[in-house]
């Protein structure tokens, strides 16, 4: 099996979507994954990473959501 950080940037859209919720219930590990891919991604995947980011319970997630959202030029998909 592959690491989360790979999951997170393979093509399929499962298993991206997989990794994603995956990195969220390993916990802070997980969110730290995320965080530091999220500017790797497209807008599209993006938008999945700020959902399930909004689940985490780590210190990373919560943060890097709140960051990202009040950022200049977020879209409304995102918020």
């Amino acid at each position: 099996m592959t690491s989360v950080d790979e999951r997170l940037r393979h093509r399929s859209w499962k298993v991206f979507n997989d990794a994603a919720r995956d990195a969220v219930i390993k916990g802070p590990p997980g969110e730290v994954a995320l965080v530091a891919a999220l500017d790797d991604f497209s807008s599209s995947r993006q938008i999945v990473v700020v959902a399930v980011l909004g689940d985490a319970q780590g210190s990373e997630g919560p943060s890097a959501l709140r960051k990202i959202l009040s950022s200049v030029g977020v879209s409304r998909d995102m918020r």
